[in-house]
This record gives C-alpha cells, sequence and structure tokens, in this order.
C-alpha cells in the first residue's frame, strides 16, 4: 500500500519523536495523531479562526505530554500557532496535559528565525529532507533521505 506524501511525513514524523524519547527513556502510554478539541464559539483566535484545534501528534505518560505539529515550512507563525495551541488545551482540556510539556515541530524547511524563536521558547525541533517520487502524481511517495535535530530533545528536557 502506498502512502500519500503528506501521510508519509507525518508517518515518519510520529516515529522520529517517539524514538527519541524512547532513547530518552521516556514512552507514551497513550499516542494519537490528529488529536483535536473544540474552542468556545465566542472566543476569537489571534492566529486563526478555526473552532476546532488539531494536534498532529499527541502522546502522554504520567510525567510528560508531547504536543507535535508537522508542517513543510516551520516559521514564526507555526511557533505561534503551536504555542497557542498548548494554551488553548489548558483553557479547555486541561486533563490532557502533564506536569512537563514538550513541544515539538517537524519540518521540512526551517527558516532561521522561527529555529531562535523556538530555541528560546523551549520548543523541540527537527529537520527532514525528502525526496519526491512523481512518477504517479495521484499517489505521491515519499523517501526520507535525512533526519537532524535543529534544536535538540536533549536542550529541551534540560529546561523543562
Amino acid at each position: 500500500m502506498r502512502m500519500l506524501f503528506w501521510e508519509a511525513i507525518e508517518y515518519h514524523a510520529t516515529r522520529a519523536f517517539l524514538e527519541r524519547l524512547k532513547r530518552s527513556g521516556i514512552i507514551l502510554s497513550e499516542i494519537s495523531t490528529h488529536f483535536q478539541i473544540a474552542k468556545d464559539r465566542k472566543e476569537e483566535s489571534s492566529i486563526y479562526d478555526a473552532k476546532v484545534v488539531e494536534v498532529d501528534i499527541y502522546g502522554v505518560n504520567e510525567k510528560y505530554c508531547l504536543i507535535g505539529k508537522v508542517s513543510l515550512y516551520i516559521t514564526l507563525t507555526e511557533i505561534e500557532k503551536l504555542k497557542e495551541e498548548v494554551e488553548i488545551l489548558r483553557k479547555y482540556a486541561p486533563e490532557k496535559l502533564r506536569p512537563k510539556i514538550i513541544l515539538g515541530l517537524y519540518g521540512v524547511k526551517i527558516f532561521k528565525d522561527a529555529e531562535e524563536e523556538a530555541r528560546k521558547n523551549n520548543i523541540w525541533l527537527i529537520r527532514v529532507d525528502y525526496e519526491r517520487d512523481e512518477d504517479d502524481e495521484e499517489n505521491l511517495r515519499s523517501r526520507q533521505t535525512e533526519e537532524e535535530e535543529i534544536v535538540p530533545l536533549t536542550e529541551i528536557l534540560q529546561n523543562l
């Protein structure tokens, strides 16, 4: 079965986050992709107007919570969206959070200003290179070529 290009990226992102956490001794007991919560309809968001917030990768154990997003381009806007989504979770679903929250972004292109902002905000960044096989336009396959932690997990854990 062939995965669409974006599905492949999300799959690799989830695997990358979980494998690196496991190497650091953190096993998440509950993991889901496309975790959603609804916001109060009367409230407006400064970043976007969606009534539902979707987190691409969510995982928890008793001590840690991973909130991850996947994007082709990691920009300052992606950093702000992630921070805002955590605040929405704090307000509307605090039971889904844990004492130590690990925020992560996984992308193909990470802009320098976003890297600096991620460091300031203790956000884990993983950059990945992909090659696309465009022989079949409907089912774009991908082959992961390299992953690199731009802001490493060890740095994030030290600052929690």
